[in-house]
């Protein structure tokens, strides 16, 4: 996948050297739709399983969250343990579920945690 990215000139957007842009920067439409394509590019390559666990909204995110749940120590042998997993067991689907219960929690809570105060007219 990197490969790839590189190949499109879009491997800034997920090794951090290419950061968001404030969205009144001129350069922020572009910046969002180039993060928008990597992202549609990252959605494609994963399992349906993985998907609904990492809903974030810049490329960047999702690539680190990734990577730290899929290191790559050893390429063919990660290749060789994780295809088996990642082709229909309930394992997978499962830890997805969590993981995605988990982050709604958790934005519910910093959402919650610091609510703005309530202005009285």
């Amino acid at each position: 996948m990197q490969l790839a990215l590189s190949a499109k000139s879009k491997l800034p957007l997920i090794d951090g050297t290419l950061a968001q842009p404030n969205s009144s920067h001129p350069s922020f439409h572009a910046w969002s739709h180039a993060n928008n394509v990597v992202i549609t590019w990252i959605y494609n390559m994963v399992s349906k399983d993985i998907l609904t666990s990492i809903i974030f909204s810049t490329a960047k995110e999702i690539w680190d969250v990734l990577r730290k749940r899929f290191p790559r120590k050893n390429g063919p042998q990660n290749f060789h343990i994780q295809m088996p997993l990642q082709q229909g067991t309930k394992a997978q689907a499962y830890l997805g579920r969590v993981i995605l219960i988990q982050t709604t929690i958790s934005l519910y809570v910093r959402k919650f945690a610091n609510p703005s105060p309530i202005h009285k007219d």
